[in-house]
């Protein structure tokens, strides 16, 4: 088998075959041709290994190009097929010949005891007559090229071999040398060659010699060839002639006198299989038949014009019968001496391709559709093919861009299955193959249609790939098809390396991992200096909010420490130079720094001398607080005693601390210590009541440690006493009071890493109860423990827990329901949430059959016993485990719901367990309990004080005590206003307690008790993160009906509603990463009337900047100027909104179009551009639809409006190139959205540029007057250019049909070839590229009649070979240059070429051409010496007048009558024209 070659290695070329005993050579040269067929037998190159493996190299062994077929006197027979099959496909190399040969085995017979030495050498060559092992033997018997010297040679040798005193002076010669010259022209011609004219006498002689010697080797007489006639022959009889014609010893001429004439079409091609009929032969048979049928037609047909469709329609038809007889060939695998056929149809076919026998685009074209259909078995041999054809199928670009993605996809296909491991060897082969292209034929991979598919493979080839070479030709395809296909990477280009950075840690933040996302940000930039900053300003900037992001940027952090010895130097140094800013919270800087002492990953000490070095200590400075109010900020846990009391000193020093406030830090910790550790700590939780914003980073954090510190103890106490499950309900209780306050200070310092250290204890209980606290906080903060690292091993370790008490007791519901909310929020396997699932399931089963036991029967009348009137009655009837039928039900739901208003009016303090009460009740009857609640619902929603109660305390008791949802609860409030005709007052009121209770908030409720609590601020994370759609709705339903109505306090209730920072928070961290909720929340300020959208631009205002509000008291474009100028990568989508709500307000105050807004933006850009601000670009992809089509029509008629060649540009040149750069981007942003439907205008206008820039080029090339005053430069030229290509993209991409209309893509092929060829733009490598991309790209729009009509109207143009490779194969056919010159009566006047209507193209020329032609002085007189030069007078009295020529007419070929042998007699004129045969030049 042959050998296969990794990805990314080219293969080698083939190298030609040599012509050893009998094999062929690929030679160009007739001579070496005829030389080499000499000793070639049939079977030609030995395919038998190549069958069963792959060729080495696409171009295969298989197609005998250039090469002349055998004649009748060189073909011999055939060796026997296994011998042949034993045969290597090429030669060995010549030392296998020789010192390598192995010597016979037998033993040589003894030598004499005294010999000279000639005598022994003699001996020995006579007594080896062995004969060599590669030698080929033919039928008869006979060696090829072997004869031993025997030592002596025959009786008359020849002269040569004869050894004698003249022979080994002088040599040998075959004819004695020529004293003396006779018959020489040389005394005639010196008199005149001497002379001072004698070299144009000269030139004269030689030009007449050689119009004589091409008159005379002009072929003047008319052809006589004639095929060998057909005949109808018996069966016996034509089996006979197939069985000579398959004998390769049997003259061909004896069977030129007829062949069958039933032998025709696909019974030729079956007869040759079958009989083995040698590929010459079988060729020649073919080629008979096909010159009758040709010359049959002929008389047949009555004009020329139906004589060529006929011949047309039948080589199509052979042509097909040739393929169907190979594709029935390959599809019989697996039958017997199936390879032995296909590799005799694979090569007669490739005999007929090369000999121009077939109708080779129809069949070039067959076998790409058959390799595109083909299946994964068949894919190998077809394979073979293509690498066969190869020149054939690269060298034009439809075809090579066919057989690439037929390659891609088979590749797609075949590793999407599964079976890859068997399917190695054809991957290899198909991904060497797009190697190769991707090297050598990078022009058949500029796929614009299909890259999005198949841009994947491309970047993962050349991540494994070693060769050096294949990165680089990759690299160069994905640019080269993203700049043509992928408009959001022409935008890429725009983005600076801060957007692309926050852009992947927006994204992928909680999604990767560090490890990850530090190879993503390092590919994006590798500069740790642009790296660090950008970090610290996402994790403390205003405009993205989650603490999660402090720790995500630690551990990235940590992991970029060990690219840089001096990162620490770099860390305090951004942090230095953001201090300043005003959309940083620079408490998020500090943090991230104790985040790393805390990892260890942070030098205090080289810090703290930093600071001593530079004189921070003393204060003077000011550029240096920020510097000392981080050391201030830094934990002094842990620390060297020296490097502490130097920091203490500092500190002290600049009155950044005191010891009261440490003593008074210290009294606190020791408080909560207290009362962390006492037994009767109190369920109200104390922390409630503290504050701890006034503590520094360092007190949190030493706060923190020691909260758990304790909190391990306490579980160390409890899991030592063996009670894990914690069955004493009072140490129960205690220990969820505990833990409730440590939680509350926990989430209320931010010392996550701490709790997470508690809750990983905490684990190791088995009490269902506390497990479902831990992953009630575990949920709550996921964020945060995912950041930090904390969550994976967390969750482990509670899916071992559960797995354990799943096995050793029965599951609670409130246990399995939260167990499920996390998975599911974790996104974890499936398999464990369909457990949880039903375990859910079987808890409620088993509660409901343990209710409905029959010792519960008097139920009911226990009920009507008690009037329960304290909550100890309450607590005693839910706790008898019997049934309640409804009436009971309804009795005690109104007595807890009675006892609840009275706690709510009376602002009672204790927390009472009405959660608790509510979840019991239910569990009685869910149905019952449900209808009940929404009765008491819809009652209290009726009344302005019932909507007060609800959203202020009953909302908190039923959405934490999980009987109703958030999403619920909104829907059937919204539902209930409508229902029961609320009035505007009251539904305005409703929807903005609803609104405010679904944004996440902090406030606590002294009343409600401390869980359900909790659960209902985790619900409201859950809403606003499930349903921002449903906010937006809702808030404009608010800002409608304070439209509608009129309420004195709606505009203060809503202003309260826009300041809270819970909205803006919510907002922020909405709409900060998602397009999709933008839209939504644009549409919704779309939605707003005049009087409402104050509203809105107010809300997005304080998007923008938090601090403050950004009020509508300046002109439109002071407001847009100002937006911009205050935007930075972070806030942009937030300045987009704002400048939607302008549109917005401006449109319906002045009832505007969106054009106002877009020809401010314009304005405002380029001034913000100008003042080295580029963000503002990045703006424009987040506006909306309207405004970005009316931006790009703006940008795209400026560009089109301007002159390429007005004094004024070529003088600011570099300016006006930087203002169209500008433009330019602007377009490249907003064609997203921008929908141009082939304008016919704007293309147009594109078309006039391309040839106002054409006219100046063609104008250097005349005056040489580019780079002048008067013209733009090169440079100048190539940007607009380059311009102008970018538009062309856009106007095809933008276009409903995504491809122009077929003239103008035909008139921009046309303008762009023109540009592609001229000599000035040579030497820009790039843009050349990006020419031939565009022009390929319209090139394969073009129908065939207008390729054909680009071949023949631009025939200089398609002698390129950039263009030659798009237009694909000339109308000429390959022996185009033959000419058939006929003469005409000579004219006493000059001779002129026939006029033509149709001015020849003008092809560029260089100036040193130009300036050759424009001295004609010279050629005149050269031409006037030599017809004024005087011959000698023998040539001259035999001069004949002279004789006229038309021009030359193309003679094309019959390649049907080119037979290697003609007709027992000859004729004058009966060969096949070919100039090799006579030495004429070409005409």
């Amino acid at each position: 088998m042959s050998s296969r070659f990794p990805v990314g290695i080219q293969q080698p070329s083939p190298q030609p075959l040599a012509v050893h005993h009998g094999r062929p050579t690929l030679s160009t040269s007739a001579g070496a041709a005829a030389n080499n067929s000499r000793n070639m037998r049939q079977g030609g190159v030995a395919t038998s290994s190549a069958i069963s493996g792959f060729s080495d190299s696409p171009a295969s062994d298989y197609v005998p190009v250039n090469v002349k077929l055998e004649t009748d006197s060189d073909i011999t027979a055939s060796p026997a097929p296994d011998f042949y099959a034993e045969l290597a496909p090429l030669p060995p190399r010549p030392a296998f010949h020789t010192l390598n040969r192995k010597l016979p085995t037998s033993t040589p017979p003894a030598l004499p005891a005294v010999a000279t030495v000639n005598t022994l050498v003699n001996d020995v060559r006579a007594q080896n007559m062995e004969i060599p092992p590669a030698s080929r033997v033919y039928p008869q018997g006979g060696i090829a090229d072997f004869s031993p010297w025997k030592g002596k040679h025959s009786e008359k040798p020849p002269v040569e071999d004869i050894m004698n005193e003249q022979s080994i002076k002088s040599g040998f010669q075959n004819k004695s040398a020529i004293n003396n010259e006779s018959n020489t022209a040389r005394p005639s011609l010196w008199s005149h060659l001497k002379k001072q004219g004698g070299p144009q006498n000269l030139s004269s002689l030689f030009v007449s010699l050689l119009e004589k010697r091409q008159v005379a080797g002009r072929v003047s007489g008319s052809s006589t060839f004639k095929p060998p006639p057909r005949l109808a022959m018996s069966n016996t009889r034509r089996e006979a002639f197939l069985h000579e014609l398959a004998d390769p010893t049997w003259p061909l001429r004896k069977l030129n006198r007829s062949v069958p004439s039933t032998i025709v079409g696909r019974v030729l091609l079956d007869q040759c299989l079958s009989k083995n009929i040698p590929i010459p032969r079988a060729i020649w048979l073919a080629k008979c038949n096909g010159a009758n049928e040709m010359r049959a037609l002929k008389r047949k047909s009555t004009t020329g014009t139906t004589t060529m469709g006929s011949e047309t329609r039948w080589i199509k038809d052979w042509t097909v019968q040739v393929e169907q007889f190979l594709q029935s060939v390959i599809h019989n695998v697996g039958e017997a001496d199936w390879k032995t056929q296909v590799d005799y149809a694979i090569r007669l076919s490739s005999h007929f391709f090369s000999e121009h026998l077939l109708d080779n685009e129809h069949y070039l074209d067959w076998l790409l559709k058959s390799i595109e259909t083909c299946t994964t078995q068949h894919l190998p041999i077809w394979l073979l093919l293509v690498q066969i054809y190869w020149p054939s199928l690269t060298g034009y670009r439809r075809r090579g861009c066919r057989l690439a993605e037929s390659f891609l996809a088979h590749l797609e296909k075949i590793k999407a299955d599964e079976s890859d491991d068997l399917l190695a060897p054809i991957i290899d082969k198909l991904e060497a193959l797009i190697t190769i292209l991707a090297i050598s034929h990078h022009g058949c991979l500029i796929l614009p249609r299909t890259w999005a598919r198949f841009s994947a493979f491309f970047t993962s080839t050349a991540k494994r790939s070693t060769d050096m070479r294949l990165p680089e030709a990759i690299s160069n395809l994905i640019y080269r098809n993203n700049r043509l296909t992928d408009r959001s990477s022409s935008r890429s280009t725009n983005i600076n390396e801060k957007s692309k950075i926050i852009e992947c840690l927006d994204q992928q933040a909680l999604n990767l991992s560090p490890k990850e996302i530090v190879s993503n940000i390092l590919d994006i930039s590798d500069n740790l200096d642009t790296i660090v900053p950008i970090l610290l300003q996402w994790a403390s900037s205003i405009h993205r909010s989650g603490r999660y992001r402090i720790y995500a940027v630690v551990r990235i952090l940590r992991r970029l420490r060990h690219l840089d010895d001096e990162f620490d130097e770099l860390l305090w140094t951004s942090i230095q130079q953001l201090h300043n800013s005003q959309d940083l919270v620079h408490q998020r800087l500090f943090q991230i720094v104790v985040e790393l002492v805390r990892a260890s990953q942070f030098s205090v000490g080289r810090f703290v001398q930093h600071l001593i070095a530079i004189g921070a200590s003393s204060g003077k400075d000011p550029r240096n607080d920020c510097l000392l109010q981080l050391l201030k900020h830094i934990p002094d846990v842990n620390l060297p005693e020296g490097v502490s009391n130097m920091r203490l000193s500092i500190l002290k020093t600049t009155g950044l601390v005191s010891l009261t406030g440490e003593e008074l830090f210290t009294k606190q910790k020791a408080a909560i210590l207290v009362e962390l550790a006492g037994s009767n700590a109190s369920y109200a939780c104390p922390a409630v009541s503290r504050s701890f914003g006034d503590l520094s980073l360092c007190q949190k954090f030493e706060l923190g440690h020691a909260i758990r510190n304790e909190m391990l103890s306490i579980l160390d106490d409890i899991i030592s006493s063996r009670d894990r499950h914690l069955t004493q309900p009072e140490a129960a209780r205690t220990f969820e009071s505990q833990f409730f306050y440590a939680r509350a200070i926990m989430e209320e310092i931010s010392e996550y890493p701490c709790l997470a250290d508690i809750l990983g204890n905490m684990l190791d209980l088995e009490n269902q109860t506390i497990l479902t606290f831990v992953m009630e906080t575990l949920h709550f903060g996921h964020r945060n423990f995912i950041s930090i690292g904390a969550m994976h091993p967390l969750f482990d370790k509670l899916v071992t827990t559960y797995e354990t008490i799943r096995a050793r007791q029965p599951l609670m519901r409130p246990f399995c329901s939260e167990m499920l909310d996390l998975s599911s929020t974790l996104d974890t396997n499936q398999v464990l949430v369909a457990q949880v699932t039903n375990d859910l399931l079987r808890s409620d089963h088993i509660q409901a059959a343990t209710i409905c036991s029959p010792a519960s029967d008097n139920a009911g009348d226990f009920m009507q016993l008690n009037t329960a009137e304290t909550d100890d009655e309450i607590e005693r009837i839910l706790s008898s485990g019997t049934t309640m039928d409804d009436q009971a039900m309804g009795r005690v739901f109104k007595r807890i719901f009675a006892r609840l208003e009275v706690a709510y009016k009376t602002k009672a303090t204790d927390q009472l367990q009405f959660g608790n009460w509510f979840t019991r009740l239910r569990s009685f009857d869910p149905t019952s309990f449900d209808t009940l609640l929404r009765q008491h619902l819809s009652e209290l929603l009726m009344t302005s004080q019932g909507l007060e109660m609800t959203f202020n305390f009953l909302l908190q008791v039923i959405i934490g005590s999980s009987c109703m949802t958030l999403a619920e609860f909104s829907s059937f409030s919204q539902n209930a206003a409508n229902v029961q005709n609320q009035s505007d007052a009251l539904q305005f009121q409703g929807k903005l307690a609803l609104l405010m209770a679904c944004i996440p908030e902090s406030t606590k409720r002294p009343n409600v008790c401390i869980q359900d609590m909790y659960r209902f601020r985790l619900c409201q994370k859950v809403y606003a993160s499930a349903y921002p759609s449903a906010m937006f709705t809702l808030l404009g339903d608010i800002f409608t009906f304070a439209d509608n109505i009129s309420i004195d306090d709606a505009d203060e209730a809503i202003q309260r509603l826009l300041s809270s920072s819970g909205l803006t928070q919510t907002l922020i961290d909405t709409l900060a990463t998602s397009q999709e909720q933008r839209l939504e929340f644009i549409n919704l300020l779309r939605s707003l009337s005049a009087t409402t959208i104050q509203y809105g631009q107010t809300l997005t205002g304080l998007l923008v900047n938090p601090n403050q509000s950004v009020a509508m008291k300046t002109s439109l474009d002071e407001q847009v100027l100002r937006v911009l100028r205050s935007m930075d990568e972070l806030s942009v989508s937030f300045g987009s909104l704002n400048l939607d709500a302008m549109q917005c307000e401006s449109s319906l105050a002045q009832n505007m179009s969106s054009g106002s807004l877009a020809t401010s933006l314009m304005r405002a850009m380029f001034t913000v551009v100008n003042d080295s601000n580029s963000i503002c670009f990045e703006i424009l992809s987040y506006l909306g639809h309207n405004v970005k089509e009316e931006i790009f029509q703006l940008a795209e008629d400026h560009i089109l409006g301007l002159n390429i060649a007005t004094t004024s540009l070529s003088q600011t040149a570099e300016g006006n190139s930087s203002e169209l750069q500008n433009y330019l981007r602007v377009i490249q942003q907003v064609a997203g959205s921008a929908t141009t439907d082939n304008d016919a205008s704007s293309i147009s206008g594109i078309m006039e540029k391309l040839k106002s820039i054409i006219s100046i080029f063609n104008a250097d090339l005349e005056d040489g007057t580019i780079g002048s005053d008067c013209k733009p430069s090169i440079s100048v030229l190539e940007d607009w250019i380059r311009a102008l290509l970018q538009l062309i993209i856009i106007q095809r991409q933008t276009s409903s049909t995504q491809k122009l209309a077929p003239h103008d893509s035909l008139t921009f092929y046309s303008l762009l070839s023109t540009l592609l060829v001229y000599p000035q733009l040579q030497t820009s490598i790039d843009l050349l590229d990006f020419m031939f991309d565009v022009a390929a790209m319209f090139s394969d729009d073009l129908t065939d009649e207008q390729r054909t009509f680009m071949s023949k109207s631009d025939f200089w143009r398609a002698s390129d070979p950039r263009l030659s490779f798009l237009q694909g194969p000339s109308a000429c056919p390959a022996d185009a240059w033959l000419g058939l010159v006929l003469a005409q009566p000579a004219s006493t006047g000059s001779v002129s070429a026939p006029s033509s209507q149709t001015p020849a193209p003008r092809t560029p020329i260089t100036k040193q051409q130009s300036s050759q032609q424009s001295r004609p002085g010279s050629q005149q007189r050269g031409s006037s010496q030599t017809q004024t030069a005087q011959l000698p007078g023998q040539l001259r009295s035999n001069q004949a007048p002279p004789k006229t020529f038309a021009p030359p007419v193309q003679f094309p070929l019959k390649y049907w009558e080119l037979l290697p042998d003609q007709g027992a007699a000859g004729a004058a004129n009966d060969t096949a024209i070919s100039l090799s045969l006579f030495g004429t030049r070409k005409a």
